[in-house]
């Protein structure tokens, strides 16, 4: 979406505008070019934190909190690693998870299943891949990356030692990128 020309809708935004632009002239102080952001996702982060938060008030402010961390840190942007609507998703879906550690609102065996709500729709193969793992490797999986837990944390929780935690982590790990690459799904590395 960076590179697409969309109409801005921010006061004092006029014309086309792409979100590299916008988020630009974010990092120059820009609230009009924050405005023009919000607009443009504010409504799909809203239904991406529901997900994770599952009640509307909680996910409004989940977005709210994460439009403020872009305003603050816009200048941390790289356009070399992510689209700017994925930047943005990373700070909700982070939001969320911190709400979710705070108010504890989660029973144990819901925790599991937040990886499930966090994969965005386009990545059947990833669900697939995820529903096929055994249960305890998917368990920690949606632990560790959905609820956003340590692996202490998961220890804890599941009254497991960590080292079978990582291990279990580790297995999950192997056997997804193992299905996924037989789906010939590719799949880079985040970080190198």
């Amino acid at each position: 979406m960076d590179g697409v020309r969309t109409q801005g809708r921010g006061a004092g935004i006029g014309g086309e505008v792409t979100d590299l632009e916008l988020i630009r002239s974010v990092a120059r102080g820009s609230e009009a070019a924050l405005g023009a952001l919000y607009d443009r996702h504010a409504r799909a982060l809203t239904r991406a934190a529901r997900h994770i938060v599952r009640r509307d008030g909680d996910a409004e402010d989940v977005v709210h909190d994460a439009f403020v961390e872009a305003w603050q840190r816009a200048g941390d942007y790289d356009p070399r690693r992510g689209s700017v609507r994925a930047w943005l998703r990373v700070r909700v879906r982070s939001r969320a998870l911190d709400r979710l550690r705070q108010s504890r609102r989660l029973a144990p065996d819901e925790l599991g299943d937040v990886a499930m709500w966090t994969l965005p729709a386009r990545e059947p193969a990833l669900r697939g891949a995820l529903t096929s793992l055994p249960p305890e490797q998917a368990q920690v999986l949606g632990l560790g990356y959905g609820a956003g837990l340590s692996c202490s944390e998961m220890a804890r929780r599941l009254d497991l030692p960590i080292g079978t935690i990582k291990s279990r982590m580790a297995a999950g790990l192997r056997k997804l990128r193992e299905c996924l690459l037989d789906s010939e799904v590719g799949i880079e590395p985040r970080y190198r």
